[in-house]
């Protein structure tokens, strides 16, 4: 297998990262080189692209900001034949970006240029204080946050369960296994990697937390705040 290739996953291989869906059939090409252990990028064709489940697309755009792509083993990989162009993939990535409001790197860099107003979009105590003025001005209320993370693990009463076998470790990587949020109110600013700290109450029992913006997201994506939180967690894994 070379870059260029037309690949299909074969019958039976399951979704790597959650082993909830049955990619077999899905074809793409190899538009990347093999990395380490035998792993390949393939983009996904439009025709794979048009049947993707649609909780499938929202999970890889909210954990890895990606939908045309997956890394997977090459033995899981068969040579095949193309069913379209690369001119159909793009129309047909045009199209699923306007559905599921998906702005490009491109239209954020130039969001972050905005916000800070000028060229500099270094990760810095100055840009920090813009970027928690602009927030703090632009988010609306109520706001609903989600992350990737049960906040019960770092509990200690739900630790001390777990040590003494009453509990289970919960599937944290499962994609319906997300704490719900409600926005607060921005807090402060942290100087280290954390930025700006927001207040929030977890909405299944209502306790508080202090919280980095960057690891959470809006669950109303095509909302205005979804792109403010969007627009601000990119600056910071971008620039930090």
């Amino acid at each position: 297998m070379d870059f260029g290739d037309c690949v299909r996953i074969k019958s039976g291989v399951k979704d790597p990262e959650f082993n909830t869906y049955d990619m077999g059939g899905w074809q793409g090409r190899i538009l990347s080189d093999i990395v380490g252990n035998g792993f390949i990028e393939i983009f996904f064709d439009s025709i794979t692209l048009g049947q993707l489940p649609t909780e499938f697309i929202e999970r890889n755009v909210d954990e890895y900001g990606n939908l045309s792509s997956i890394w997977i083993k090459k033995n899981k990989l068969e040579l095949t034949e193309p069913r379209d162009t690369r001119g159909d993939v793009e129309e047909k990535l045009l199209k699923l970006q306007k559905k599921f409001a998906i702005t490009s790197p491109e239209e954020q860099e130039k969001n972050i240029r905005k916000i800070l107003k000028g060229g500099d979009l270094s990760f810095s105590k100055e840009n920090l204080y813009k970027f928690y003025d602009y927030l703090e001005e632009e988010i609306t209320y109520p706001c609903v946050l989600t992350g990737p993370k049960d906040l019960s693990l770092q509990e200690p009463e739900f630790l001390s369960m777990l040590l003494e076998g009453k509990l289970e470790v919960p599937m944290t990587r499962s994609p319906q296994y997300k704490c719900q949020f409600e926005l607060i109110e921005l807090s402060s600013i942290g100087y280290d990697l954390s930025g700006i700290l927001v207040k929030v109450s977890r909405i299944r029992d209502r306790k508080t937390f202090d919280l980095p913006l960057f690891e959470l997201k809006a669950t109303e994506r095509k909302s205005k705040n979804h792109q403010l939180i969007a627009d601000y967690s990119y600056w910071v894994s971008d620039y930090c």
